[in-house]
């Protein structure tokens, strides 16, 4: 997380016009160690994009449209890791600039979608400990909404919390688990209830397996 806030924060909270990425053989390159060391089937990108194998190749289960930056980013996972250097380094459009521009859909307005590098922080995470990818590759280099989301947020610390079981049924067990994100107190000093701390919750990926190697793979 550390590495992830020096990213993204470390400039001050203003996106530039005119902020100048690396040069495109630079991101070329990250692209072609991204080949070269084949990313796109490492199971860190594959669990961040939900992908899972079926009999005809990759799928994620996510369906929005948003979500993927390659035209066949839900089914090709080599070709959304292309795209998500790609738009890394990409130039921020007026709209992403401005950030008031209207999406309309069926269920009416939308907010406007940031620029990649606000949009997806945990791909740009994930990426920057597995290739040399600096700020100065970086086409946006602050995002103020994310910064306002770890303002209100103000973690100070974690936890992990097992809060109930049964022990006929290790499905309880894992999903009972979470990560508790402690909250900064307030300027008094007096610390904020533990209630209105953030959850994290998560879901192991076991398949069809039973018995023992079901608990392993769920731990």
């Amino acid at each position: 997380m550390l590495r992830l806030l020096l990213l993204l924060l470390m400039i001050p909270a203003t996106a530039r016009a005119q902020a100048q990425p690396e040069p495109a053989s630079q991101i070329e390159a990250l692209i072609t160690e991204a080949e070269a060391r084949e990313l796109h089937l490492e199971p860190g990108w594959l669990k961040l994009i939900h992908y899972r194998e079926t009999l005809v190749g990759w799928k994620s289960d996510a369906d929005g449209t948003d979500f993927f930056l390659a035209d066949r980013g839900r089914v090709d996972p080599h070709a959304e890791l292309e795209a998500t250097l790609r738009g890394f380094a990409r130039l921020p459009t007026e709209e992403e600039l401005r950030g008031n521009v209207e999406r309309v859909n069926e269920e009416g307005t939308l907010p406007p979608l940031p620029h990649p590098v606000c949009r997806f922080p945990a791909r740009l995470y994930w990426l920057s400990t597995q290739l040399e990818l600096t700020p100065e590759h970086l086409a946006v280099q602050s995002c103020p909404k994310f910064s306002e989301y770890l303002t209100l947020m103000e973690p100070t610390g974690a936890s992990l919390v097992f809060s109930s079981y049964h022990l006929e049924n290790p499905a309880s067990t894992f999903g009972h688990t979470l990560i508790r994100v402690h909250r900064r107190s307030d300027a008094s000093g007096t610390a904020r209830p533990a209630l209105i701390d953030h959850g994290v919750n998560f879901g192991a990926v076991v398949g069809d397996e039973k018995g023992l190697r079901y608990i392993v793979k769920g731990l």
